[in-house]
């Protein structure tokens, strides 16, 4: 049975689901879209944090501050570990700073991994770049 507002009593009035516009399930449903929104909003707020991360070390890379570079991509690393060309870069900025184990971990991690031509010429770039270290701590020349 269907009531309108003047049949009912004030008791009623609380708790009967359609009184206040809508029924519950809809009441629910726009409550999930909305915690939905808040919780892609934060996500994406994230990345785009992310994303000014990366481009800051780009930039550091380019203008030889590879100190700065490795700090701006080491968090950004911890978060997208499967990232080749998020580990290159690290890579090339701990190349920069001398960190040579840091850089052959990241190459080691990324070993037997499908990757594009690009990236296989910057890895064996790294990689050759490590040679010629191994080389002059073992004292021969490269």
């Amino acid at each position: 049975m269907r009531y309108n507002r003047t049949q009912m009593s004030e008791a009623d009035v609380s708790t009967h689901p359609e009184i206040h516009g809508f029924p519950v399930w809809i009441r629910i449903s726009a409550i999930a879209v909305v915690v939905l929104l808040v919780i892609s909003i934060v996500r994406v707020a994230g990345v785009f944090h992310d994303a000014i991360q990366v481009e800051r070390a780009h930039k550091n890379l380019a203008q030889n501050n590879f100190a700065k570079a490795a700090e701006e991509l080491k968090p950004v690393v911890g978060r997208y570990p499967d990232s080749i060309d998020f580990n290159l870069d690290l890579a090339e900025a701990e190349m920069g700073t001398q960190d040579y184990l840091g850089a052959a971990k990241i190459l080691d991690r990324l070993g037997g991994r499908e990757v594009s031509e690009e990236q296989n010429v910057r890895a064996s770039a790294i990689g050759s770049q490590l040679d010629e270290v191994a080389k002059k701590f073992q004292g021969g020349q490269p």
